[in-house]
């Protein structure tokens, strides 16, 4: 549970509950106690996991909010000036990788999230078909997901270095 001993303890409470509650059902079928408690327990924390990814994704409801700095809730329960900071760049780092998709995605999904309006209206808007609408706005969705998820990791953050975006190093120029 990533070193964390209340979310370790809650886990194993959560295991031991339902092991108590699912034994019976499965006492024949068993045929090594200990690695069936070591299954439920490790497929428990698995979803308690899930479930915490999927409740910070729906706390950040409008992903505009996060870009343009509006969402107070994210800037005010921010513990330091490291915090806003950080929070800043994520807004700048989203921006621009909203910016660098391709129109084709990058339309429908701003239509969407930025201007709020209906995946209906967008079909209409862009005459186009609105199975297209959600399949586009789908694409940006995990384009900007595997991007962002690059970006917290550490691996890439290309988007935000000034001196890689239209900067060309010459032959023999000092890297300094």
């Amino acid at each position: 549970m990533g070193g964390n001993s209340m979310d370790a303890e809650e886990a194993l409470s959560r295991a031991m509950v339902k092991a108590w509650d699912k034994l019976p059902d499965y006492s024949e079928k068993i045929t090594n106690l200990r690695a069936w408690l070591t299954r439920l327990t490790h497929n428990l924390c698995v979803d308690i996991h899930q479930e915490r990814r999927r409740q910070k994704a729906i706390q950040i409801e409008n992903i505009e909010d996060i870009a343009t700095g509006e969402n107070s809730a994210v800037i005010s329960g921010c513990d330091s000036p490291e915090l806003a900071l950080l929070n800043h760049e994520l807004g700048q780092y989203l921006r621009q990788a909203i910016d660098s998709l391709p129109s084709r995605l990058r339309t429908p999904f701003t239509m969407r999230y930025c201007d709020e309006i209906s995946y209906q209206d967008i079909a209409q808007k862009l005459a186009i078909s609105l199975d297209n609408i959600y399949k586009r706005i789908q694409q940006a969705r995990d384009i900007l997901q595997k991007r962002l998820s690059r970006y917290l990791s550490g691996l890439d953050d290309a988007l935000l270095d000034s001196s890689k975006v239209g900067k060309k190093k010459k032959l023999g120029e000092s890297p300094i």
